[in-house]
């Protein structure tokens, strides 16, 4: 697969983070939650007394009269010119990592979702109105709503991290992980063992150990975490969904399907990110293929190759192979509006 030079490292840390991990070797130096009432309160993506009901999967979330917004389908302004290295998005905005390691936010800032820090990042993750990058020095910095607590990282070395809705998680050096913030379900309660890969959805938490088995942990309403017994490399986490990729590169879905989010097609791929009732995927031709609901245009991907996708709650963005952002899906807060 091509590859852009930039997007190389992006790529190199990810597979690093599985091969330190399973080798037990330290590390010298790879999927879209927030909080508070306020903090969540629109429709899917934050966690306030909204957020677990219009917004988290009934009929508001999936395409009702809210999804006819003229700028709900990220027409004309989703594309930007530049080069980034990794995109995520979460409930109304969207964060990416520019060439140069900094970070860059856009969308809804209403509780500090779009003011990320300062530095040098490598790995970033946005959860429904919170966001959590992995710095160069390994340290794990959040940003956005902190009503649970989501957005304190404790202190360590880090080489992953994952935000989902009131918390999150990161892949600890040492391969162990550590997750922080609400634990109404036990999402942040996990398991001790040596993992590389972690990600963080509404109210539950899988993870991929050393021998690449899944293990899932807390809110399971909707089987989302109950993963098949498959060895697999790769594991993204929604609302009450849940899909991997095993061995041989093919999707494997399990929870929730009332919007034919776990009704994956046919094919190889590279990488998965599950957003709240869709989920999207790179396939190995570089081109992106999404499922599920698709109320505001986000499981509609554009045509053209990329090297990265994140879906969020209602939209979804990706990196193209040139570098450029494009976003598509839902734009009522300007998520989809690349600068």
């Amino acid at each position: 697969m091509h590859v852009r030079r930039p997007m190389l490292r992006w790529l190199a840390c990810s597979m690093a983070v599985l091969w330190l991990a399973f080798t037990g070797c330290p590390a010298d130096d790879d999927d879209s939650a927030a909080g508070d009432d306020d903090a969540s309160g629109d429709d899917d993506s934050t966690g306030d007394d909204d957020s677990g009901d219009d917004d988290t999967g009934d009929d508001d979330t999936t395409g009702d009269d809210d999804s006819a917004d003229d700028d709900a389908t990220g027409d004309d302004d989703t594309t930007a010119s530049g080069e980034y290295l990794q995109v995520a998005a979460g409930m109304d905005f969207t964060c990416a990592i520019v060439a140069d390691g900094s970070l860059r936010c856009w969308g809804d800032d209403s509780m500090g979702q779009c003011a990320p820090p300062t530095g040098t990042f490598w790995h970033l993750d946005a959860g429904w109105s919170h966001a959590c990058a992995v710095r160069d020095d390994h340290q794990v910095l959040c940003w956005g709503s902190n009503a649970q607590y989501q957005s304190d990282p404790p202190s360590g070395s880090f080489l992953r991290v994952a935000a989902g809705n009131w918390h999150s998680c990161a892949v600890a050096t040492d391969g162990s992980l550590q997750c922080w913030g609400s634990d109404f379900s036990g999402q942040s309660d996990p398991p001790v063992g040596n993992f590389a890969w972690v990600d963080a959805g509404w109210d539950h938490t899988c993870a991929i150990n050393n021998t690449f088995s899944i293990i899932c942990f807390g809110g399971d309403g909707e089987g989302q975490a109950s993963p098949p017994g498959v060895p697999c490399n790769q594991v993204a986490t929604g609302f009450d969904h849940s899909c991997s990729m095993n061995a041989d590169q093919e999707v494997l879905c399990w929870g929730g399907n009332d919007q034919g989010q776990t009704d994956h097609p046919a094919g190889t791929f590279v990488q998965l990110s599950a957003g709240k009732e869709t989920t999207c995927g790179l396939a190995t031709d570089e081109t992106v293929v999404c499922w599920g609901s698709d109320w505001a245009g986000q499981a509609t991907p554009p045509a053209g190759t990329f090297t990265q996708v994140s879906a969020g709650i209602d939209h979804s963005c990706g990196v193209r192979t040139s570098g450029v952002i494009e976003c598509w899906g839902d734009n009522d807060h300007g998520q989809s509006s690349v600068p």
